[in-house]
């Protein structure tokens, strides 16, 4: 076949996601749940992750504080969404990460995840992400 495959550079930037209190207003939707990382009475990291209806676990978010990196947080938390989302009984999880965040896809791809697709049109809307493409990433169950 002579299909041509090309690569279109993206600027790597740097994203500060932090804590942001409002991403937890429907954490008490039935079938949520939040896992965290808390030392000392302060967060370190967290993932929210909900039943979806497709019968899957969707990760909404999945923050490690950059002090944490690297030291097994991250695969503990996803860990413990598997747990959960098996006593669901869901076929899988899914989550997203984007083009320029290569180590979140790195870590995804290590620990099982399937890529399943991209959406390169899902932040044009946003100016300063429009050049970012979706990514998402499948960890099956069954």
């Amino acid at each position: 076949m002579g299909a041509e495959i090309t690569a279109n550079p993206i600027a790597v930037t740097k994203k500060d996601f932090g804590f942001d209190e409002s991403e937890f207003e429907n954490i008490k939707e039935p079938d949520s749940v939040l896992f965290t990382v808390v030392e000392d009475e302060r967060v370190y990291g967290y993932v929210h992750a909900a039943k979806s209806w497709n019968n899957m676990v969707e990760v909404r978010f999945i923050v490690l504080d950059v002090s944490i990196r690297g030291h097994g947080y991250g695969r503990k938390l996803l860990d413990k969404v598997v747990e959960w989302a098996r006593q669901l009984g869901v076929a899988g999880i899914r989550l997203e990460s984007q083009s320029n965040n290569v180590a979140a896809c790195y870590f995804y791809r290590q620990y099982g995840f399937k890529f399943g697709g991209y959406d390169e049109y899902l932040y044009k809307g946003i100016a300063q992400n429009k050049d970012e493409t979706a990514f998402f990433w499948y960890y099956m169950l069954g």
